[in-house]
């Protein structure tokens, strides 16, 4: 790929955002919703409802959408929508290994007492 990831900032808007969209609408989302500036050295990360797509958004003199969309289960992705998330480029590599880096505490194994 042509992009220096480590140089970019990375930003996760919660809730689904309709696959469909375009660059210009993605953009929109960003620079209004997110109070963020598109054009920034940034990749904003959107997902679908379904959870098996995400686009991802980044300016290089020119918008890039980039696509990852599963065959088979569903990405991880936080449902709330009051702000954006910044996450680390080592967060992205673990959303698309599967994992669940939004939760906040881990989930606690149940003892059953007979």
């Amino acid at each position: 790929m042509f992009f220096d990831y480590d140089s970019y900032s990375y930003y996760v808007r919660p809730g689904f955002t309709d696959a469909r969209k375009s660059f210009r609408t993605l953009s929109c989302i960003v620079d209004e919703e997110m109070n963020l500036d598109s054009r920034a050295k940034a990749m904003f990360i959107f997902c679908n409802k379904a959870r098996n797509t995400l686009k991802i958004l980044v300016w290089d003199n020119g918008y890039w959408v980039l696509t990852k969309r599963l065959e088979k289960g569903s990405f991880a992705w936080p449902s709330n929508d009051d702000e954006a998330i910044s996450i680390t480029k080592e967060d992205i590599k673990r959303i698309i290994q599967g994992e669940d880096i939004f939760r906040r505490l881990p989930q606690m194994a149940r003892k059953i007492i007979y």
